[in-house]
């Protein structure tokens, strides 16, 4: 989970439907703002990423329970957004990897951190259009 290469791709856990309403775009933008600047709150997104890899780890990790976990991270933190299902089965294959269930508490932090700068990005792009 914490190389270059997953870093990009993990912007595509939380990607939204091109055909997302401007004031959905909006809203969740300032709430990842919000977040980036909340180190209680990125402190929870890190502890429910790494109980997810802990799950991925003992092999009791099913596509439903990840669904149920990254949108409960997305409505604590106040998105309107839901992960596309096409997205939620990479981001599976990427918590059941080797890599990711070895990655150790650090790491996991700095990819939420990772993660949620690209998504402001993203969402800033997603503004523009």
């Amino acid at each position: 989970m914490h190389n270059n290469k997953e870093t990009r791709s993990i912007k595509d856990d939380i990607r939204i439907s091109p055909l997302m309403d401007l004031e959905i775009i909006k809203h969740d933008y300032e709430c990842v703002c919000k977040l980036i600047n909340d180190e209680k709150r990125l402190n929870e997104m890190v502890d429910l990423y790494y109980k997810v890899v802990e799950k991925a780890r003992a092999g009791t990790l099913t596509i439903e329970e990840l669904e149920k976990d990254m949108n409960r991270s997305m409505e604590m933190n106040g998105m309107k957004s839901r992960m596309p299902r096409d997205a939620l089965e990479k981001s599976y294959e990427r918590f059941t990897s080797e890599e990711a269930k070895a990655s150790t508490r650090e790491e996991i932090d700095k990819t939420v951190r990772e993660k949620m700068k690209a998504n402001k990005a993203m969402l800033e792009d997603m503004m523009k259009k």
